[in-house]
């Protein structure tokens, strides 16, 4: 958060993709939402847990923060991840959604002083983020890239769709006129699966999240203790997070998130 607060005073960013395809620029990296999102979820989870309005107000003020990064990072699929989980969230857990209520009242002035600061303190977060939100797909020369990179790793797929052609190598294409040359992550981790290992490689992928789902529920309705329960459900937040963000971004490419990822997939192993 205070590097978000940092890089707007001074309008840079956090990285070298800085302008967005719908207008705006990024201060944040995409990497980073996905983090916060970890941090927003296992403050939501920590509200619910917990009994002392002291320790719910430190949470929801942790959950604000994230979320304040989420949103000036400007990435869609983190959003989209955050919108999926974190309304699941609140049907699952009714002791969540009393403990929000129960600090809505001092929200509110908060909040409405923040409406009201808003627009004065940093006036291109509002469109920014709208357009973020609302811009139609057809339009954004980012997702009509993403599908010309994607067109060129199926022919990869094509080549070889059991085994995969193997990691490592590059593809081209030509986009508005210009040739381009990417490496198999075409902004989607899947497909990158599938071009350098094959189908074999994505159902073993596949079959391993499926594993560790049918694992984690099973150990969720067996749990106890609120703090084990609280690991099976962030971890399977978080897991979300990085699965949504990586049909749109290159995280299995990416060894620290990947490592990330193998992490997540063992936590509720802890729990008895």
């Amino acid at each position: 958060f205070l590097n978000a607060v940092y890089y707007s005073v001074s309008g840079a960013s956090q990285t070298n993709q800085i302008d967005l395809s719908t207008g705006g620029k990024r201060v944040l990296a995409l990497s980073t939402a996905i983090y916060l999102a970890g941090g927003l979820f296992l403050a939501l989870l920590n509200l619910e847990m917990d009994g002392s309005a002291k320790r719910r107000a430190i949470h929801l003020l942790i959950a604000a923060l994230a979320l304040a990064g989420i949103i000036v990072a400007y990435g869609r699929a983190t959003y989209l991840a955050v919108a999926l989980v974190v309304p699941a969230l609140f049907v699952l857990l009714p002791r969540l959604r009393r403990a929000l209520f129960s600090m809505l009242p001092i929200c509110i002035p908060f909040i409405l002083l923040l409406a009201i600061a808003l627009p004065r303190v940093a006036p291109s977060v509002e469109p920014t983020l709208t357009n973020r939100v609302l811009k139609s797909n057809g339009s954004d020369v980012n997702v009509q890239w993403r599908q010309e990179a994607a067109g060129a790793l199926w022919q990869q797929v094509h080549e070889s769709p059991i085994t995969g052609v193997g990691f490592g190598k590059s593809a081209t294409f030509r986009f508005n006129g210009v040739q381009q040359t990417i490496n198999q992550d075409p902004h989607d981790s899947f497909l990158y699966l599938l071009a350098g290992g094959g189908i074999l490689t994505l159902c073993g992928f596949l079959l391993l999240i499926l594993t560790f789902a049918v694992d984690a529920v099973m150990r969720l309705r067996r749990a106890t203790d609120p703090y084990q329960r609280l690991i099976v459900l962030w971890s399977m937040a978080t897991l979300c997070a990085f699965l949504v963000n990586a049909a749109a971004s290159p995280v299995l490419s990416d060894p620290r998130m990947l490592l990330t990822i193998w992490a997540v997939l063992l936590l509720p192993s802890s729990i008895r």
